[in-house]
């Protein structure tokens, strides 16, 4: 749609909000990119003066759920000139030029980059899969779930659109090629939150392979075996014929999810399976006294091309991070070697942005870092331990 065909343009005001730039617009109204009077960026829905369901809805969810992680945030409600209108967070903008808007989306991201890869894709999918948790402990269900429907603000996914949001008595509604093919009494709770589930798994596999949900569960031709074993056992449950058959709740969802995680970093089964039993002996053997109050499992691909398991524990104090870091051994086995020193350094220091929850553009530089032992192997893990004073941590790319 061009812009000629909204409502306002730039540099029009909606109550107290200046249009930025206009961005989608559906059935239900047009969205916006505005900014508050504080210059703080928003995005704007501006319901049809005949949409009052919507209205319902995100009265519901504000005043039922609040603000929670993965969800994005309405901030105010109101009205102008006879519609409603909401506003709620912006997604990050992807356009190449600064002056124009085009929103961090999964869609846009599929469409700009193509297919994600796994991992890419499991992170989002547990964050979403908690989001939909957090609806149906509230007695809401979403019903729309979709790759339009995910944005993601200073980089993390948030599920997006409560248009048709509704109580778990709503009955039937969604979006053709998400939606199951049943459908189900309005007092069907379990089989109603499994209908989300559903549609997470579709995305899960739009996701990995960057095809049409309609053409769920062909697999492209060139797609990695490794990658869609791991996956395609989610998505196929969540996505079962039989609704008693789906997941049921979030819970055994993010289980899966962490399954096929693990799965794809070669640890279920054989000598990764003991690597990853020591990696997490050794994590629990020598983690720093008192609380944990942060750890990442994960795997990355060095600049060798090998998988590592990486487990880092942070702790801190008044005034130092006290870190564990230990990671799968490589084809590298001195752990005092200049290669497996920079690997636990660039470790720690993503560990340390992702605590200090900084942007993916930032970076921190911590100083005058002390080893609270030497680096040692234990079979097959490397271990290392530091202490890192807080006020020496250098931040950039945060305004």
């Amino acid at each position: 749609m061009t812009e000629t065909a909204y409502t306002y343009r730039g540099g029009d005001r909606i109550a107290d909000f200046s249009v930025v730039s206009v961005v989608a617009a559906g059935a239900f109204g047009e969205v916006y990119l505005v900014r508050d009077l504080s210059g703080i960026p928003l995005a704007l829905k501006l319901l049809r003066a005949d949409s009052g369901t919507e209205a319902s809805s995100i009265a519901e969810l504000r005043r039922k759920v609040g603000n929670e992680p993965g969800l994005v945030s309405i901030h105010h409600i109101g009205e102008f000139q006879g519609r409603v209108y909401y506003t709620m967070d912006a997604a990050d903008n992807i356009a190449s030029k600064e002056a124009e808007y085009c929103p961090d989306t999964l869609e846009n991201r599929l469409a700009f980059r193509g297919a994600l890869n796994a991992f890419e894709v499991l992170d989002i999918a547990e964050s979403l899969a908690g989001a939909l948790d957090v609806l149906h402990a509230h007695g809401l269900v979403h019903r729309d779930l979709k790759p339009d429907n995910v944005i993601f603000k200073d980089g993390k996914p948030l599920l997006a659109d409560f248009g048709l949001v509704s109580p778990i008595d709503g009955g039937n509604a969604g979006t053709p090629g998400f939606m199951p093919p049943e459908r189900l009494p309005a007092d069907a709770e379990a089989a109603q939150q499994a209908r989300d589930f559903y549609s997470l798994g579709k995305l899960i596999y739009c996701a990995l392979t960057n095809e049409d949900a309609d053409r769920f569960p062909i697999l492209p031709k060139n797609y990695s075996v490794k990658e869609v074993s791991a996956i395609r056992k989610v998505w196929l449950k969540a996505c079962a014929p039989k609704p008693s058959q789906r997941f049921l709740d979030g819970a055994s969802f993010i289980a899966a999810i962490r399954f096929a995680r693990r799965e794809l970093c070669g640890l279920e089964g054989g000598r990764r399976a003991k690597l990853w039993k020591l990696l997490v002996f050794a994590a629990g053997a020598c983690a720093l006294a008192g609380a944990v109050l942060f750890a990442m499992l994960r795997a990355r691909s060095s600049d060798t091309g090998e998988e590592t398991s990486v487990y880092v524990n942070i702790e801190q104090t008044a005034e130092d991070y006290l870190v564990f870091c230990c990671f799968t051994v490589g084809s590298d086995l001195d752990p005092m070697s200049e290669y497996n020193r920079r690997k636990a350094a660039a470790l720690t220091v993503d560990a340390l942005r992702r605590y200090r929850k900084l942007p993916a553009e930032a970076t921190i530089r911590p100083r005058n870092v002390t080893r609270e032992r030497e680096p040692e192997r234990k079979g097959g893990v490397m271990l290392y331990y530091y202490r890192i004073p807080i006020g020496s941590c250098e931040i950039r790319g945060v305004e």
